[in-house]
């Protein structure tokens, strides 16, 4: 089985963050809950794993500070209401990930 976690933040205030992980896990955000991603990243570093990312409303994961740092393997973002990763001033990695049915292009 998957864990499933919905709407998860990560945020960090200083440098030399820690790095967190997301492994296996489904991150969503439900339709009721409106323009929030599935993830956000600010100011940290994440790296996920065989993880499934949805969200009705607007992208699934998205990363816009010059701090954040993102890197994904093997995931699966679908049926996001844009798209599947939105990233601005970021850092970002995608490695062997899929996109499937999200309203805008990546």
């Amino acid at each position: 089985g998957r864990a499933t976690i919905q709407s998860v933040e990560v945020s960090y205030g200083v440098r030399d963050e820690p790095t967190v992980f997301l492994v296996n896990l489904d991150v969503y955000c439900p339709a009721f809950i409106r323009d929030r991603p599935a993830c956000k990243v600010e100011g940290a570093r994440l790296v996920m794993v065989d993880c499934h990312v949805r969200s009705a409303s607007v992208s699934g994961v998205v990363a816009e500070d010059d701090w954040a740092q993102l890197r994904l393997i093997r995931c699966l973002l679908h049926d996001c209401g844009e798209s599947g990763v939105f990233v601005r001033g970021a850092k970002c990695a995608l490695d062997d990930c899929r996109f499937l049915r999200n309203k805008a292009s990546g």
